[in-house]
């Protein structure tokens, strides 16, 4: 009998042990759970913002792009646009003349815009050193040219 009990104690402790731990085990597995589920959701939530960041990449790039291009165009337009060097591959002698003759007449342009301009600039200081006022407003007067009068 006495062995009997000292069995039934042993089976009644491994009982209550096997209830603790089987408690605690329910417990460790559900706090793993929510642990699962606040993992799982903040998962998601970073793959939504690495979406949202990789769009955003992906714009910036292309605006990049974009502006690179820009640069590049408005370093060409900022260059000489009809320099021969600049040109793509001329394949006809026309074509070669015809960018020759355009350069030339830029430049041709350039000098007359830059010879009426000094023209202007001497005609100016010879009249005013040649006439007296009253001379030159009548002069101005009859070019289209209205100086303001002082006052007497």
């Amino acid at each position: 009998m006495f062995e009997c009990e000292a069995q039934e104690t042993s089976i009644q402790e491994l009982k209550w042990k096997f209830e603790h731990m089987k408690e605690n085990f329910d417990d460790i597995e559900k706090s793993m759970k929510i642990e699962i589920e606040d993992l799982m959701k903040r998962n998601k939530r970073l793959e939504v913002e690495m979406e949202t960041t990789n769009i955003k990449l992906n714009e910036t790039e292309e605006l990049n792009k974009s502006f690179k291009k820009e640069i590049e165009n408005n370093r060409i337009l900022t260059g000489h646009p009809f320099s021969i060097n600049n040109c793509p591959k001329i394949e006809t002698d026309a074509s070669l003349n015809l960018v020759r003759n355009l350069e030339e007449l830029i430049r041709v342009n350039k000098e007359l815009k830059d010879r009426n301009d000094e023209l202007e600039i001497n005609m100016h200081s010879i009249t005013f050193q040649g006439c007296s006022p009253s001379q030159h407003a009548r002069n101005m007067k009859r070019k289209g040219c209205h100086l303001p009068e002082s006052p007497p």
